[in-house]
């Protein structure tokens, strides 16, 4: 493994041991020391890692821009079904994103990575 890789790697999971258990509720969903080490699991390559970052991102960007438009909306009836169903295809479409350039092992580690963010970021 390239020094560069495990530099990144090291940064990324320093702040997972450096958060007790108290502060780790303070962190955002993307953040939280689970999240993080799944991540990590996922043992991405240099040049994965900045496609993976962007991936995540562009969820979250369209995730809160879907959330607000949404909540704007005249007509509140069944808004959490609304929500539900337009995440699970922004959810689709970074699943989609992912298979473009990890392997297979890889996926099998990203949907642990998937799910754990998901679960941190339900209310």
């Amino acid at each position: 493994m390239k020094l560069a890789t495990m530099t990144l790697r090291l940064i990324l999971a320093l702040p997972v041991l450096l958060v007790g258990p108290t502060q780790a509720a303070d962190l955002p969903p993307w953040a939280q020391p689970d999240v993080v080490m799944a991540a990590l699991e996922i043992r991405m390559s240099e040049d994965q890692i900045p496609q993976f970052r962007e991936a995540v991102s562009t969820y979250i960007s369209d995730l809160t821009a879907m959330v607000s438009q949404v909540s704007r909306g005249n007509n509140a009836t069944g808004i959490e079904r609304k929500i539900r169903s337009k995440n699970n295809h922004l959810v689709q479409k970074m699943d989609e994103r992912m298979a473009e350039f990890l392997s297979a092992e890889q996926m099998q580690k990203y949907e642990i990575y998937r799910d754990l963010l998901l679960a941190a970021m339900t209310p």
